[in-house]
């Protein structure tokens, strides 16, 4: 049975530190942009038989309480992020493709040198010993360009956390 934290823990904060290390192309970003809430996820069940036996490779009840836990909305800023984060609200993501995907991003180029894209993410969702977590991660840097990804994090032995299986649920 997974567990679902009740606050912010050490552990939360090291998940997300070996996720973005992960996921990000070095040098990573001074600031993160994030949207400004939290993801929800909807398991696929059935239907695309590739993410189901992906997702079934991953310990029982992690993707339930992964489920769970995303299904209140709360703010971006919440998150134990490992490095300093930039919201970027529904208004002005709104406002910057208000004229398109092409545009938009040519804006966002503008607006934010440096910066390829931005990112949300889920809470995480542990296993019941603290030693297995899931995280769903959305990143957006094209009109063509971005993917939702269910990954799956252990602790190692060191007590460091690393990605251990990706699933990716859509790529653009």
């Amino acid at each position: 049975m997974a567990r679902v934290p009740e606050a912010t823990s050490p552990s939360e904060a090291a998940v997300y530190a070996a996720l973005i290390d992960s996921l990000y192309q070095h040098p990573l970003p001074e600031t993160l942009l994030v949207s400004d809430s939290t993801l929800t996820i909807c398991v696929p069940r059935g239907g695309a038989a590739s993410w189901r036996a992906q997702l079934d490779s991953i310990p029982s009840g992690l993707p339930a309480a992964l489920e769970t836990i995303s299904s209140a909305k709360r703010s971006s800023a919440s998150l134990p992020l490992p490095r300093p984060v930039r919201i970027l609200t529904e208004a002005t993501l709104r406002e910057l493709f208000a004229g398109g995907p092409r545009r938009g991003w040519e804006e966002f180029a503008r607006r934010y040198p440096g910066q390829r894209r931005y990112s949300a993410f889920s809470p995480v969702a542990f296993s019941s010993d603290g030693g297995e977590a899931l995280v769903y991660y959305e990143y957006h840097c094209g009109g063509r360009c971005g993917a939702g990804i269910v990954v799956w994090l252990t602790r190692r032995r060191d007590g460091r956390w690393g990605v251990r299986k990706l699933v990716g649920l859509w790529v653009s």
